[in-house]
C-alpha cells in the first residue's frame, strides 16, 4: 500500500511539472497542498522554458527556413542578423503565458481529479474504472484550460522568432508590432492557429 501511494505520488509531482521528491514524503496523494503545486510546478516548468529557449528558437527558425540549413548555420545566421539577443527572442510572451497557463494546468488537474473520481464511483464503477476516467477527465481539463491560455502567446512568440533573424526586421519582430498585425490580419482566431492541432498533440 506504501509503495503504491509512493508511486501515485510521484506521477502526481511529475504531472504538475514538480521535482518528486521536494514535499514531504509521508503525505498521502490526496492531501494535495495546491498553492504550494503551484508555486513549484509554476516556477519550474518556467524556469526549464527559459533555460532551453534558445534552442526553441533555433529549432523554428530551421522549420520556417525556405532553404535546408543545419543547426549551426541556423545560429550563425541569427547572431549575425539580431546578436545574442536573437537567442532569446520572443521570450516576453513565453514569460507573460508560462506562469497562468502552468497555474491553470495544476488547478484544473487538481480541482477536475476528485469530483470525476466520486462521480465514477458513485455510477458503480471500481476503483481501478473510476482512476482511469477521473485521471483522463482530469488530463483533458487540465490541457484544455492551459492551452487555451498559453496558445496565442505561443503563436506571438513563433512570430516573433522568425521575424527577429532577418534583415532589417527589428520593428517588425517587436511583441507590440506582432500582436497589432494578428489582430488587425486575422482578428481573435489568428492568435488560436494550429490550436486543435495542439491539443491533438498534448492530450495523449
Amino acid at each position: 500500500m506504501k509503495d503504491e501511494a509512493t508511486r501515485r505520488r510521484f506521477v502526481r509531482r511529475s504531472m504538475s511539472g514538480m521535482p518528486p521528491l521536494l514535499l514531504d514524503d509521508t503525505a498521502e496523494p490526496d492531501e494535495c497542498d495546491l498553492p504550494k503545486l503551484l508555486l513549484f510546478g509554476s516556477f519550474f516548468y518556467t524556469a526549464l522554458n527559459v533555460v532551453t529557449y534558445p534552442l526553441a528558437v533555433v529549432k523554428t527558425r530551421m522549420q520556417a527556413s525556405a532553404v535546408q540549413m543545419s543547426s549551426r548555420d541556423a545560429v550563425r545566421d541569427l547572431l549575425r542578423a539580431s546578436g545574442y539577443r536573437g537567442l532569446y527572442a520572443g521570450l516576453l510572451p513565453v514569460l507573460i503565458g508560462a506562469l497562468p497557463a502552468r497555474a491553470g494546468y495544476i488547478t484544473a488537474l487538481e480541482n477536475t481529479r476528485p469530483p470525476t473520481h466520486a462521480a465514477a464511483q458513485a455510477v458503480g464503477m471500481g476503483q481501478t474504472a473510476a482512476a482511469m476516467v477521473s485521471n483522463g477527465a482530469a488530463g483533458f481539463a487540465a490541457v484544455l484550460l492551459s492551452q487555451t491560455i498559453y496558445t496565442p502567446c505561443d503563436v506571438v512568440t513563433q512570430r516573433i522568432m522568425v521575424a527577429s533573424g532577418e534583415g532589417g526586421a527589428a520593428a517588425d519582430a517587436s511583441f507590440s508590432h506582432v500582436v497589432r498585425s494578428i489582430a488587425q490580419n486575422s482578428g481573435i482566431l489568428g492568435f488560436y492557429r494550429g490550436f486543435a492541432v495542439t491539443l491533438v498533440a498534448y492530450l495523449p
